[in-house]
């Protein structure tokens, strides 16, 4: 047919099979690529990817209505700038390690208001050294801790009530 001899033959179909099975593995990379970015994009929860000079490359919805800000005045920014000096500190010293951590982190919103939050961190390194790149799932525990709050200074009124009752001789309070 075309002059090509057998070994020609089987050498292009073999080029061909190995061109679809590329093909069929980038389309699966798309997909799961693209699976992710809906969880990440859909998730109550905010989610930031920071690269290593420390800054934004990635945020959803959820972070910037956490920070009050558009995705666009987050994009490019220092991470840190988002923060108290305190939590910038503490940051930066744990990003040092490796792998996944957690903690409490206070973060600075478009107004001024300070909402608490708790950062689910996983570091990505490329090399030993720092820096690093990272992203996070943050949870914002702001309502959580005003709760928590409140209820220490029930629980201390009710102490202070019952030592005074205790006291005063006016009431005999037994503690079971």
């Amino acid at each position: 047919m075309l002059g090509l001899t057998a070994i020609s033959w089987v050498a292009v179909l073999v080029l061909a099979i190995v061109a679809w099975r590329l093909r069929r593995r980038a389309i699966r990379a798309e997909l799961n690529a693209a699976h992710h970015r809906t969880i990440i994009e859909t998730t109550s929860e905010g989610y930031w990817e920071v690269d290593s000079r420390g800054r934004v490359q990635a945020v959803n919805a959820a972070l910037c209505q956490l920070l009050g800000r558009g995705e666009a005045a987050l994009l490019g920014q220092p991470a840190m700038d988002f923060m108290p000096e305190s939590d910038r500190a503490l940051l930066a010293a744990r990003l040092s390690g490796q792998g996944t951590l957690r903690l409490e982190v206070d973060l600075i919103r478009s107004d001024g208001h300070v909402r608490h939050t708790r950062f689910a961190i996983t570091i990505l390194r490329d090399d030993p050294n720092p820096p690093a790149r990272w992203f996070a799932i943050i949870i914002d525990r702001t309502d959580r801790k005003r709760v928590e709050s409140d209820i220490e200074s029930i629980l201390h009124r009710a102490d202070q009530a019952l030592y005074q009752a205790k006291h005063a001789g006016r009431n005999q309070v037994v503690v079971i």
